[in-house]
């Protein structure tokens, strides 16, 4: 809408010499102000913001958007769950925060022991607000396929689970796609060069109900593209 306006302005002829156009006839900030608020243009804090550049952008959210706002599906079937993870720490980060005046400041207690990193994993299912997760050093290939055994427990009658995840390499290692039922995504991969492109011997296949819908994110063009396989569900 503001750039409607801002149109209209620029559409104004521009004057010649000796000439006045009455709408921008200003000579006061607050005769600014107003014709501002007359086109509906305020004064606002940017955010920040990056342009993904995955090309399938639009083709991923439209399929998690269709299996979101389709027909309600039978619960008791099929479920659709965002999963995400997050690192947090022991000790506090640093930041403003009020305090008396003078030499006096805030203080964000650390306590004598190590700062440690900790990780969680957690699954938000789309419907019910059902939440499951698991905590961890770290999310390695073992502890991602236990979470995802973890999370197939949650639902024992469900038919399919589908899981909307961002494209962390880890969530498409072939040793973790190896656990899961053959996937059926459509898009190409974008995983480190040195990583293998076959589950190894070692890998569980537990044939998981699982599906993966990838998230379009700026991850989805960090690495580089190879093909691996999603048909490495039981032999």
């Amino acid at each position: 809408m503001a750039k409607t306006r801002i149109k209209a302005l620029e559409s104004i002829p521009i004057p010649t010499s000796g000439t006045t156009v009455p709408l921008l006839n200003l000579h006061t900030l607050p005769e600014l102000s107003q014709l501002l608020r007359r086109l509906k243009i305020h004064w606002k804090r940017a955010r920040h913001h990056v342009h993904s550049p995955d090309p399938d952008y639009v083709e991923k959210l439209r399929t998690i958007r269709l299996n979101l706002l389709g027909p309600a599906p039978d619960q008791e079937q099929v479920v659709f769950l965002f999963q995400d993870e997050m690192t947090f720490y022991r000790h506090p980060s640093l930041f403003f925060a009020y305090e008396e005046a003078g030499r006096k400041q805030p203080l964000a207690e650390s306590g004598w022991q190590s700062n440690y990193v900790w990780r969680l994993a957690a699954t938000l299912n789309a419907w019910t607000g059902q939440v499951t997760y698991a905590q961890s050093k770290h999310f390695d290939v073992p502890h991602l396929v236990a979470f995802y055994q973890q999370v197939s427990a949650t639902y024992p009658t469900v038919a399919i689970i589908k899981m909307a995840q961002d494209n962390w390499p880890m969530h498409f290692h072939p040793d973790v796609l190896a656990a899961l039922q053959a996937q059926e995504w459509k898009w190409p991969l974008h995983l480190p060069a040195n990583w293998p492109t076959e589950a190894s011997p070692g890998a569980l296949r537990l044939n998981l109900p699982i599906q993966i819908f990838p998230l379009p994110t700026s991850r989805s063009k960090k690495f580089s593209t190879c093909t691996v396989s999603t048909t490495t569900g039981p032999p």
